[in-house]
């Protein structure tokens, strides 16, 4: 709820995780009680959101991707955004007030968790599509996986909730969309196992984002060494390399390999 919370408290977390070599940070664009944002469907609440927008640019200026998520779970927009007319005028404010800044749209949290979840993402994210001149990256996060909503022409990549190994490699075969997991670690391991679902994650091919801005010391440190380590290599050339024993790799054929043993 970063558009809530006190403005000292949001500053001294984007410093820190700015210091740990952070570049996205995903929030609520409504916070956590959107009737304090929008009296009606057609009425926000502006105090608000020049707030949000000095957050916003202040999280831009430190090197942040801001991932907005609309909505969170159990139908949260419902109330507002109650015919095709109220969707799309919420998608044109939205688009015009925050498509000149670093940011993706995630639609909802755990869209699985609203009425006709994939129909309402369906027709949201058309209109961030339509609205947006920008064309920023398009997704909705999933209690496990938004990719059963690929097909449906307004999804730019895929995001996770998941540390399940085997969902996440057979699903990189068969979607060509970039993933993005924001719950590798999916019960709060730290230490080693957090590290090793750290690197198989990776090595699945995804992006990672950390679950919690409370993470442990030692976790931090292991972001900032992951980050480290993969601006030093040709990351976006690479694919998985399977000529290796007790490990996962990825490798540019003859160029370079990462292996984690």
């Amino acid at each position: 709820n970063f558009g809530s919370i006190d403005r000292a408290a949001f500053e001294q977390t984007v410093e820190a995780r700015a210091k740990d070599k952070f570049n996205h940070m995903r929030g609520y664009l409504l916070g956590d009680d959107p009737k304090k944002v929008f009296e009606a469907s057609d009425s926000p609440n502006f105090n608000y959101f020049r707030e949000l927008d000095k957050r916003v640019r202040f999280l831009n200026e430190k090197g942040f991707t801001v991932d907005l998520v609309l909505g969170q779970p159990k139908n949260q927009l419902d109330w507002m955004l109650v015919n095709r007319q109220a969707r799309e005028r919420f998608a044109r404010f939205v688009a015009a007030r925050y498509s000149a800044y670093m940011v993706t749209w995630q639609l909802v949290e755990q869209y699985e968790t609203y009425d006709n979840g994939r129909a309402f993402c369906k027709e949201l994210g058309l209109a961030m599509k339509l609205y947006d001149p920008m064309a920023h990256p398009r997704s909705t996060h999933a209690a496990q996986t938004s990719a059963p909503l690929v097909n449906d022409g307004w999804m730019d990549y895929i995001v996770y909730d998941s540390d399940n190994d085997q969902l996440n490699a057979v699903e990189r075969q068969v979607y060509a969309k970039p993933f993005v997991n924001v719950g590798f670690a999916g019960r709060g391991e730290t230490g080693v196992e957090f590290r090793h679902k750290l690197w198989r994650a990776a090595m699945n091919g995804q992006y990672i984002t950390a679950r919690r801005q409370g993470d442990s010391p030692e976790d931090l440190k292991t972001l900032t060494a992951w980050f480290d380590l993969f601006s030093n290599t040709r990351y976006w050339d690479m694919e998985p390399y399977f000529d290796v024993d007790g490990g996962k790799a990825i490798g540019l054929e003859g160029i370079e390999y990462i292996l984690y043993i």
